[in-house]
């Protein structure tokens, strides 16, 4: 753990391993056998459940910061991250505070995810995702590499979302096990069970 900056508040870090030159701020509460890779940066009051594992250059947990022009208002400090247990994490990704991750999560590398997202279990995040602030992922979805999310969306349970696919409105709903072809451009609701073609 050498070359490390770990706050003296830091919860279960002797359970867990620590790549090189990571930093973990205040009150950050680590699972047992988590493993943290190199040039990692938790920020404060980041839980990280059993099991999970991050990869090199991630940034976990940092509070927004909103332009004039944003179409998200500040709203205060956020709720720290939660990550669940049995979650893998990819090297290089980007996850803000005020997100709640359930447990058996993949999110791939390169992946970003704005404030206040809700990810439930068994959700699969393809790598170079972008997924803005708001939204909701439902148990078992599916979003394939460099899928496009806008805010407030709402994938239900169950669906697919191919490859470089795009929700380009916010507070849009994909209903429950839709099929979203890659390269697909929604810009309206999808019924449950619907596929979209590109």
């Amino acid at each position: 753990m050498g070359m490390n900056y770990i706050d003296k508040s830091v919860q279960g870090i002797r359970q867990c391993r620590v790549g090189y030159f990571s930093v973990l701020l205040a009150d950050v509460i680590l699972g047992k056998n988590v493993q943290i890779g190199n040039h990692v940066t938790v920020y404060p009051g980041t839980v990280i459940g059993d099991r999970v594992i991050i990869g090199d250059n991630c940034t976990l947990g940092a509070q927004p910061r909103l332009f004039d022009t944003s179409g998200e208002k500040a709203s205060g400090v956020l709720r720290p991250l939660r990550i669940g247990a049995d979650t893998i994490i990819g090297s290089g990704a980007v996850i803000c505070a005020g997100v709640a991750i359930d447990e058996h999560v993949w999110i791939g590398d390169l992946t970003c995810i704005k404030e206040k997202c809700r990810i439930k279990k068994q959700v699969i995040i393809g790598p170079g995702v972008f997924i803005e602030s708001g939204v909701n992922l439902g148990e078992g979805a599916q979003i394939q590499t460099r899928v496009y999310l806008s805010a407030h969306t709402d994938i239900a349970d169950g669906v697919f979302i191919g490859p470089m696919a795009s929700v380009l409105h916010d507070k849009v709903i994909v209903g429950r096990g839709a099929f979203v072809h890659g390269g697909a451009k929604i810009i309206t609701g999808v019924e449950p069970g619907a596929v979209v073609m590109p």
